[in-house]
């Protein structure tokens, strides 16, 4: 069902604050996810000192106690749609076919703008020849930077946090929307086609977002499907053993050149996310 939100209608749009600022629609996707982590996300949307802002909530049908928490911000949300979908790409889909600004950002219930300031951060990058800006996260209270170049190889490598990553709505028409047969890993498999697809990608030195991670898709077991159907459908074969060679070889002279013969973070995540997941 549509959950009707207690604005005049579900099309009510806030008036522009900024005529000059482009917009940017915040996406937040939601199911059945706890009160506070609502009003956490919901919260540091608000903060942003960038003011052209259009909040949007996709809700998957949610219990009548998660949609109670969003009517206490309905002077701040722009549309709310609350029903069945066919799964977290599917939403993302559906803010994308609602949102009206110059610019996307998907923050989902959980995740948050890691200070008042990330949006603007990222906004001030943004120009007519760039079609996605991007950032670094917040993630298990470490900051974790993206490549400061974006390359295939790059996003084979590391990839970029959709929480952090801005892109040009008119981009959506281009590159196409979310491929639902990613249940997970539809979003590197999005931005890896907005790359072959000739996409331009600024990076800002701004700290975006705090990642919430061990949610459905952190797991390495339930990932692996996903990541092997991206790689076979995004990188040749010969790509994929060139680019796992020289990952191991750079990875490798690093830990040398700092004598470093400690248990690789990467190693050390893997056990602790799937410690948590069992």
């Amino acid at each position: 069902m549509t959950f009707n939100y207690t604005l005049p209608n579900t099309e009510y749009r806030k008036p522009i604050v900024n005529a000059i600022l482009e917009t940017v629609s915040v996406i937040c996707v939601c199911y059945n996810e706890e009160p506070n982590k609502i009003r956490a996300t919901i919260n540091s949307i608000i903060a942003q000192d960038y003011p052209n802002i259009e909040i949007i909530i996709i809700d998957g049908g949610s219990k009548p106690d998660t949609l109670d928490v969003f009517k206490e911000y309905q002077e701040q949300i722009d549309y709310m749609v609350s029903e069945e979908d066919r799964g977290i790409f599917d939403a993302m889909n559906k803010g994308i076919f609602r949102a009206t600004g110059d610019w996307i950002i998907f923050m989902n219930i959980g995740d948050k703008f890691y200070d008042r300031h990330s949006l603007s951060g990222l906004m001030a990058g943004a120009n007519r020849d760039v079609d996605i800006l991007y950032g670094g996260i917040s993630s298990d209270d470490l900051i974790v930077v993206p490549p400061l170049q974006v390359s295939k190889y790059t996003l084979y490598t590391r990839g970029i946090c959709h929480q952090a990553l801005l892109a040009r709505r008119s981009l959506f028409f281009k590159v196409g929307q979310f491929n639902l047969a990613y249940i997970i890993c539809g979003d590197p498999e999005w931005i890896i086609r907005a790359f072959k697809q000739g996409a331009a990608f600024k990076y800002m030195n701004v700290v975006v977002a705090n990642y919430e991670g061990y949610g459905f898709s952190s797991n390495y077991h339930r990932r692996k499907y996903y990541w092997k159907m991206l790689l076979c459908e995004h990188f040749s074969r010969t790509e994929i053993i060139a680019y796992w060679l020289r990952w191991i070889l750079e990875r490798s002279i690093r830990r040398i050149v700092k004598l470093d013969f400690s248990i690789p973070t990467c190693i050390k995540r893997y056990f602790h996310k799937n410690r948590k997941d069992s």
